[in-house]
């Protein structure tokens, strides 16, 4: 987590990532806020975009930061100070709506500060650069979704587990805080407290201690699996234990395969000359990719997967602009007769149909 926090990136701790990759992915996130389709922002996974206006206190510090480095009285350090300064103030005394609160941040500050200074010395007009200049805030989730399913007994048996209380006393005092906490948060009744101390015979506390830290380490191997899976990394099939995981794992398909999936269905030529039928057909393959990345968001799970991690931002990202293509496509060829025969409502945006159709 330290060197996170040091380097500011997040793919620090993926294995196996160089700088070249750990760059890749964050001009993958950075391309996808800056796109103009809705597609590319995973709101469901908590993800957020907000462009800023003109005159917005955002705005207004960013572009006269640029400015002064293009007129040269901020230099690379300078404006990196100024930046990570004013954001902090920022975040002091307002919410995170703006810069989200997420572990790291990324920006292309620098890159653009550099292109205005270049604008302006082969003859641009500084005020022309900075005036049609846009600010985009907003909050990413990188990587895959997969995450263990906790539970209260879960979380209170990690909880109790990192404590000195918990290391010191004994499986049966344990085991009984555990259920009397998870079951006074289900039902806040003292005769169900009662009732649980009851339950719990002297000696018995360690076995069914032992069973639930079990039950809890399982969740999180399968939820690891899961990630790795999505993340491209292959096992060996000599693996039992890996097996085991495998049977169990949510069926997933690649990024790219379900590229190719829409951008097929959605073909000029083929909507061209398939008539309506091309255009359900098309309407379904954009419905079965939203069904996937609606459940993967929505339930932290992963039915999406990709080439290796570093390929994760830019396969998602194809993905999502192959999405957004065919949709464009649809929306001129979807006319009230057309949603008519298709048994389409006809006072809604395709964008909504596929979401109903999902």
């Amino acid at each position: 987590m330290g060197e996170i926090h040091e380097s500011q990136n997040v793919l620090t701790a993926a294995d196996g990532l160089n700088s070249e990759s750990r760059t890749r992915a964050i001009d993958a996130t950075i391309d996808r806020f800056q796109s103009e389709y809705d597609e590319v922002i995973h709101e469901d996974a908590g993800e957020k975009r907000e462009v800023q206006a003109g005159d917005s206190e955002i705005a207004t510090t960013f572009k006269s930061m640029i400015r002064r480095y293009a007129e040269g009285s901020l230099n690379d350090t300078t404006l990196r100070e100024e930046q990570t300064r004013f954001m902090q103030a920022y975040r002091e005394t307002h919410d995170d709506d703006s810069f989200g609160k997420g572990l790291v941040t990324t920006d292309n500050m620098m890159e653009i500060a550099r292109s205005v200074m270049g604008a302006v010395e082969h003859g641009e007009s500084m005020d022309n650069v900075i005036a049609n200049m846009q600010v985009i805030t907003g909050e990413a989730r990188g990587g895959v979704r997969t995450e263990a399913h906790h539970n209260k007994i879960d979380s209170a048996i990690d909880k109790l587990s990192s404590t000195k209380v918990g290391s010191l006393v004994g499986p049966e005092i344990v085991i009984s805080a555990v259920t009397i906490a998870a079951m006074a948060a289900k039902w806040g009744s003292h005769s169900v407290v009662g009732a649980v101390l009851k339950t719990i015979a002297p000696g018995a506390g360690a076995g069914i201690w032992a069973g639930l830290r079990e039950n809890k380490r399982v969740k999180d191997e399968r939820a690891q699996h899961s990630r790795e899976v999505a993340m491209g990394k292959e096992f060996s099939t000599d693996s039992k234990r890996r097996t085991e995981m495998e049977a169990t794992r949510y069926e997933s398909r690649s990024a790219v395969d379900l590229t190719d999936f829409v951008r097929s269905a959605g073909d000029i030529e083929t909507l061209e000359a398939g008539g309506n039928d091309a255009l359900q057909t098309a309407l379904d393959s954009l419905a079965q990719v939203q069904s996937r990345i609606d459940l993967s968001n929505k339930r932290n799970i992963d039915l999406i997967s990709y080439t290796d991690a570093a390929a994760i931002g830019d396969e998602r990202m194809v993905l999502d602009l192959a999405r957004a293509e065919v949709r464009v496509a649809l929306e001129g060829r979807l006319t009230t007769d057309v949603r008519t025969e298709l048994g389409l409502d006809a006072d809604v945006s395709v964008a909504d149909i596929i979401l109903q159709q999902s």
